[in-house]
């Protein structure tokens, strides 16, 4: 019996740490409520953190043309939040977005039209824009400022195209040169 009760500890003692650690890092893509994890070793979502839709089987969306400027511009700014630990797919979206900006919308960064900025969330110097955004795990922000005016959309379809290069810098861009048009 005791080597039983051993046992079961040893496992819970290996499994809940397993399944929790990587939830609670951040580095995880997050699942939807409603839906039943993949396996029983798939990160879970952080209770009482709302959990973002999974949409299935996506397809690239289409460009966006960028928008003539106007006289009268803002800017938009793109936020991606992070922890210090990342894992692959965290890393990958990171990596992207910057590396999408840069090769689409260098311009536009150049004179300050848009901006990109990668928050470390576990950085103390970090904590306020952290709290202004309610970040809370590896999250994608696009920011339009026009006048007084703030606008915030989280984008949440990034994590269906990791590891899909083209995909990705399909969403980027159209998320980007939307928002330039909301302010041109």
């Amino acid at each position: 019996m005791k080597s039983r009760l051993r046992t079961c500890i040893f496992i819970a003692g290996f499994l809940i740490p397993a399944i929790l650690v990587p939830a609670l890092a951040g580095c995880a893509k997050p699942i939807a409520s409603s839906e039943s994890p993949p396996s029983a070793t798939a990160p879970q979502v952080t209770p009482g953190v709302p959990s973002p839709p999974v949409v299935n089987n996506p397809s690239p969306p289409q460009p966006v043309p960028a928008p003539e400027p106007a006289a009268e511009v803002g800017r938009v700014d793109v936020v991606f939040f992070h922890r210090t630990q990342q894992c692959h797919s965290c890393e990958y979206a990171e990596t992207q977005v910057q590396k999408t900006l840069d090769e689409n919308f260098a311009d536009e960064m150049a004179s300050g039209l848009v901006t990109s900025q990668s928050i470390n969330m576990d950085e103390e110097a970090s904590v306020a824009i952290t709290e202004k955004y309610a970040a809370y795990s590896s999250q994608l922000f696009i920011t339009t400022v026009k006048d007084d005016d703030e606008v915030t959309e989280e984008v949440l379809a990034f994590w269906d195209f990791i590891d899909d290069d083209q995909g990705f810098a399909d969403l980027i861009i159209n998320e980007v040169n939307q928002a330039l048009a909301s302010i041109g």
